[in-house]
């Protein structure tokens, strides 16, 4: 009876119960490791991402940015406002100096004259079938240069001819008033001259009438 229970005994021991707490363990770490590398991955991956986009947007400026004028300090002032540093000397124009009258001279080649007069006076001729009539303009007084060819241009019935004023060798008839001063004379080819100076008995135009009866002389002598 012994050896049956010893075979028994035997049986159990060549017997082998299946591993079930062994393979729960392997299951449990493999499942610990797979979430704990899922979790590395992610986190690894996600901060990847972020980054990236980050250099996308930061990296290069979408527009230039205009550039900062600079700001002028203002320079500093003495107590009574003026400014320390050197004063700016104006600019100072110097007024024109008014050109001094100077002699002009007037061309007559159809009347055969010239006659010299102040540049403070115009000139204007004005001319007839019978007369020209050159007039050299002054607020004061103007003088006048009357060629005619028929006569002369003012009538006078005591009109003589003399060697006290001469033109040219020529005799002429002068006539004073207080105001005016006339000279009359004629060339042999029938042209009849009158030279007259309204002067108002201003001393000056009295002076200037001289000169422009002295400068007066024909182009070609007759």
């Amino acid at each position: 009876m012994p050896q049956s229970q010893n075979r028994s005994d035997l049986n159990k021991l060549g017997s082998k119960n299946p591993p079930y707490f062994l393979l729960f363990t392997l299951s449990l770490v493999f499942i610990t490791a797979s979430l704990f590398a899922y979790n590395y991955t992610s986190g690894r991956l996600s901060k990847q991402l972020a980054v990236k986009n980050i250099n996308d947007i930061y990296s290069t400026p979408t527009s230039t940015p205009a550039p900062i004028k600079p700001t002028i300090e203002p320079e500093p002032t003495t107590a009574s406002g003026s400014q320390s540093a050197q004063a700016l000397t104006p600019t100072i124009t110097p007024t024109p100096t008014p050109l001094e009258p100077y002699l002009q001279t007037f061309t007559s080649q159809d009347q055969n004259f010239k006659v010299d007069y102040m540049s403070t006076r115009t000139a204007f001729q004005d001319d007839s079938s019978i007369a020209s009539r050159f007039v050299f303009v002054n607020p004061l007084g103007n003088f006048v240069v009357h060629v005619g060819n028929k006569d002369y241009a003012w009538t006078h019935s005591g009109r003589t001819f003399s060697d006290k004023l001469l033109i040219q060798g020529k005799q002429t008839f002068v006539f004073d008033t207080t105001s005016q001063k006339v000279v009359d004379l004629k060339t042999d080819d029938g042209f009849f001259y009158t030279l007259q100076c309204v002067h108002n008995g201003n001393d000056d135009l009295v002076s200037e009438c001289l000169d422009f009866i002295q400068s007066f002389a024909f182009l070609n002598q007759n």
